[in-house]
């Protein structure tokens, strides 16, 4: 085997166990229920748009808006607590997602082999900010993550097409109705993110476009 096919092999056995050590971690906590004001209105909201009162949907929470994250949880709140259990799934999926994906954009800006390793591991089995992974209600924090991520993705892949601008306003825009105030504010940072991870003498005939469908969601 190739010293580069043995490399990437060697990696790729690592993230699994760094992920797999992450589900190790986060998946016990699954039968916990926090249960909080905001999740009471939450659960009550899901019964309305179950009901037919669509318009729950764009009914703010505190000072957010979030359309997408109610429909995420819609079929979790019904016949509480039944199946609510099973929406801290979809926070370590979400988690997961986010691990690979600093995994891979540290590749392109970190030199060392073992250098995005320690990113995601660091990010995988670390419990700051416990809160957003158990509380039901600050899952918003973890689903929207992995899609700010992905526009930063599809922002260094601007010079292969179009179709990658397309997929940052996407993944923005599904990441503002996860989480309208937090998403919203981390798009400055999505646009640092192209300068430093991508921008190149070929990437910068693509600026105006990168900062065009970073500046939509804000509208």
């Amino acid at each position: 085997m190739p010293p580069a096919d043995r490399n990437n092999t060697v990696q790729c056995l690592l993230l699994a166990a760094i992920l797999a050590g992450s589900v190790a971690l986060w998946w016990p906590l699954a039968d916990l229920l926090v249960i909080g004001s905001d999740d009471a209105y939450l659960i009550l909201g899901s019964q309305r748009v179950a009901a037919g009162e669509w318009h729950w949907l764009l009914v703010p929470q505190a000072v957010h808006v979030l359309p997408l994250y109610k429909l995420v949880r819609l079929g979790f709140d019904l016949d509480f607590p039944a199946r609510y259990h099973w929406m801290h799934a979809v926070a370590v999926g979400a988690h997961l997602a986010n691990v690979i994906l600093l995994y891979v954009l540290s590749r392109r800006y970190l030199r060392t082999l073992v250098a995005p390793l320690i990113v995601a591991w660091l990010f995988a089995w670390h419990s700051w900010g416990w809160e957003a992974m158990v509380i039901r209600s600050q899952n918003t924090f973890v689903l929207s993550l992995p899609f700010l991520l992905g526009a930063v993705a599809c922002l260094t892949r601007l010079t292969s097409g179009a179709r990658w601008a397309a997929g940052c306003l996407l993944c923005l825009t599904v990441a503002v109705g996860l989480h309208s105030l937090a998403a919203t504010a981390a798009i400055p940072s999505v646009v640092l993110g192209y300068y430093l991870l991508a921008r190149t003498r070929e990437h910068r005939r693509w600026d105006s476009t990168a900062w065009a469908v970073c500046a939509i969601p804000l509208a």
